[in-house]
């Protein structure tokens, strides 16, 4: 059976190196991608909204034109768990598929 709550912090950060494009700070999980156009960056958002909605997950995202910027956060980020990083993975892919381009700049 997988565990579904928090992760030590060790092993949090050692499954989240899987995930290059996101990063952890202060407040949870974040990372942010360029899509080609408004309506591909629409379309990564409506897939990312059904996944999240399925696992009870709601990652606050701001969204700009073609740049789509993702945070998964609770109350407390050291609670962070095996759902927030298959979350993140699953919007890792959704983000290929669309051949997002993976941007810092924006942090």
């Amino acid at each position: 059976m997988t565990s579904t709550g928090p992760l030590p912090r060790f092993e949090f950060d050692q499954r989240l190196g899987a995930l290059p494009d996101w990063k952890r700070d202060d407040l949870g999980l974040r990372a942010a991608y360029r899509f080609d156009s408004a309506s591909t960056a629409l379309q990564f958002i409506v897939q990312v909204g059904l996944r999240a909605e399925q696992g009870n997950r709601h990652p606050h995202l701001d969204w700009r034109v073609t740049i789509v910027e993702l945070r998964l956060t609770h109350n407390q980020p050291e609670h962070l768990g095996t759902l927030d990083l298959e979350l993140a993975r699953h919007i890792s892919i959704e983000a290929g598929k669309l051949e997002a381009q993976v941007i810092t700049e924006h942090w």
